[in-house]
């Protein structure tokens, strides 16, 4: 809706910068001539023309990014998908396996981490 109303405003202003011009260049003999104000008039339909084009380019290659940004949304859903199946399955499945096996630690150095998996262990085993 935006867009449609930024294009009417456009192509208003296009319009009435040639209606313009074409009224200048339908006068009489000694009234049609180059002066200041037909130069500027000829100089804002350019400068309009050129405006309009590089709008264009650019709601191109707006829309070409939004494209972009909507397949990866796609795709970065489509592994958080995959990754919480797999956090399921991990925690349905193996977990319950995982908890069965005997567990040793054999190094000299144990963090919080291992006295709780073995805290874990020892209540499991009660």
């Amino acid at each position: 809706r935006v867009r449609n109303l930024e294009r009417c405003e456009v192509a208003l202003s296009t319009t009435v910068a040639q209606s313009r011009l074409k009224n200048r260049s339908h006068r009489p003999d000694i009234e049609s001539c180059n002066d200041p104000p037909h130069n500027r008039l000829v100089d804002e339909v350019a400068t309009i023309n050129d405006t309009i084009l590089l709008l264009e380019q650019k709601i191109t290659e707006a829309e070409a990014a939004r494209l972009d940004l909507v397949a990866n949304k796609q795709r970065l859903e489509n592994d958080v998908r995959v990754k919480s199946n797999s956090l399921a399955i991990d925690q349905q499945k193996c977990m319950t396996l995982r908890m069965s096996f005997p567990f040793n630690v054999r190094c000299s150095v144990t963090s919080k981490r291992v006295e709780r998996r073995r805290f874990r262990l020892d209540l499991s085993e009660d």
